[in-house]
This record gives C-alpha cells, structure tokens and sequence, in this order.
C-alpha cells in the first residue's frame, strides 16, 4: 500500500520527533548518571600542639579533577572522633575552607596513655563525595626552650618529653626537631641545617646564626618544632631573645636621592632653571615675531 505525500510527511515527522525524543533522553539519562555518581576524595589528618598547650586536629580533603589534577575540596563537612572518650567518641564537626582544611579543638582533658589516642576524620553522607577516613595515633609530647649564652657562642637547647597518662614525662630520643624564627609571613629556618636530632636525654641544641635581624631592640621569636612525626604529629615551642640585631629605623623614611622616589632639592631647582630658560627664549622669540609683523603691517 502506497502512502500519499501529505501521509509520507506525516510520517516523517513522526519519526524524526520520536529519533529526537529518544536521543534527549538518552542524554539526559547520562548526564543524570554522571551528577548522581559521587566523586572520590582523600581525606589527610594531622596533629597540631602549640606552645601554649593548645591541640588542635586538622583534615586536608583533596581530589582529582577532570584533566587528573590534584585539587583541594571545599565545603565538605568532617566528622572528628576519638577512641579517648568512652561511650562518646564523636568530637565534632567543621567545613573545609578553600584549602580544603577543615580543624577542631582538641580538648585538653583528653590525656593519652602509652598506646596513644587515635583520632579520626571521616566524610559522611555527603552529596558529592563518597564516604573517606583516615585515621592516626597520636602521643602527647611537649618542647621545653631553653637558651644560654657564652663567650663566642648561644647555644638554644629544647628538650623533648613524651607525657604520659599519668602525668609523668619522659625523654624521647632519635626525634627530629626543626629550629626556626618567626617572622612576618610564617616560621623561617635559622640555616640550612636547621635539624637536629635529639639524644638519649631527649635533648637537641642549636648554634645561634649570627647576623640574625631583630626588631628595634634586638628581640626575635625563636621557635622548636617536631614536624609531621609519626608518632607525636606536630609540636611547637617558642622563646623570645635578644639575640638578634637591632633593626636601625631611618630619621628620614623618605630622603632625597637620584634612586630615590624624591629627587634632591639641587637637582630640582637646576631642572627649574633649565626648563624656565627655554620657556622664556620661547616667549621672547614670539614676542620679537609679533612685533616685526606689526611693523610690517604698518
């Protein structure tokens, strides 16, 4: 059976509509399979203790983008527990920043005992993202900075101590400490060879640099660290000395100088005299010219 002309394009209509149709669904169905499909991301955890004894647990969330860069996530809530507290593991709650850092407080209740505390960071439930963990086991240690001068030489000395449940410490041995000073953008090694292992006492010490600058009175921030370790995560102590030197504060924060935004008043007045001359030889030489053309008119 033949199909007139009008039934052909009915017909072809028809079936083009129902090609698009199908092809638009298609494409949205996968477009909707790739939002619903959650992305995976890697969850870091670090232990922080300042010199003030103040703990803090800190989750870097990172992924990997389209072109399989690595980028950090922002915006994910953490979950932070501990096995330290019994029958009440869960510590709290924080977003990452636009570092992908998400950090709490640590409670200075909580102690450690010999085994150490484990905490954990942990995405949960969340929209774009898979669930992660990551897990540590942390010791308490603290840095005590203490400093001494001699003849030709200032030694800073720090001794490591590892504290324990009940509230005694000992000295923790072969840790790496980092020896620096503080300064306006972050904390600066003294040296290249800013590390020193400590002993069997737990102790480390540290040949001050000289030529060291300080502010106006020769004060400077020196700062022991143990970073990223392992067992004991990242401590911190700090001392203030007058090692440095003295930062000279120029009377005149803005002299007169040829490479200076200034110029010196010398210098100023030959240009004005300069500059005046060839402006007056200009005004004379059209004076004269105005006054021959009136002549001349005349």
């Amino acid at each position: 059976m033949k199909l007139t002309l009008k039934n052909q394009i009915v017909f072809k209509s028809a079936t083009f509509i129902l090609a698009a149709v199908l092809i638009w669904s298609t494409s949205y169905t996968r477009d909707q399979q790739q939002l619903d499909k959650k992305k995976t991301a890697t969850v870091e955890l670090s232990f922080y203790k300042n010199a003030d004894g103040d703990r803090t647990i800190v989750a870097n969330v990172s992924t990997k983008n389209d072109s399989g860069k690595l980028v950090f996530v922002r915006g994910v809530k953490i979950n932070f527990y501990t096995s330290a507290l019994a029958g009440k593991s869960f510590l709290g709650e924080a977003l990452t920043s636009e570092g992908g850092k998400a950090s709490i407080h640590f409670p200075k209740e909580i102690s450690t005992d010999t085994s150490g505390v484990t905490i954990i960071a942990r995405i949960e439930n969340d929209k774009g993202y898979e669930d992660a963990e990551a897990q540590a086991s942390v010791k308490d240690a603290r840095l005590v900075l203490s400093l001494s001068e001699g003849d030709s030489s200032k030694l800073i000395s720090v001794l490591a101590t590892e504290i324990l449940a009940n509230g005694k410490e000992k000295p923790i041995p072969n840790v790496e400490v980092n020896f620096g000073i503080q300064r306006l953008f972050g904390i600066m090694p003294l040296s290249d060879e800013a590390n020193v292992t400590t002993d069997d006492r737990g102790m480390a010490t540290f040949n001050f640099p000289k030529e060291i600058k300080g502010d106006e009175k020769g004060n400077v921030v020196l700062v022991a660290r143990i970073i990223d370790n392992e067992v004991y995560g990242n401590v911190e102590a700090t001392s203030i000395s007058k090692w440095g030197e003295p930062l000279v504060v120029e009377k005149n924060p803005f002299p007169r100088a040829l490479w200076e935004p200034r110029a010196p008043i010398i210098l100023i007045i030959s240009f004005s005299i300069i500059f005046g001359g060839i402006w007056f030889t200009y005004g004379f030489v059209i004076y004269q010219i105005t006054k021959i053309e009136k002549k001349a008119s005349a």
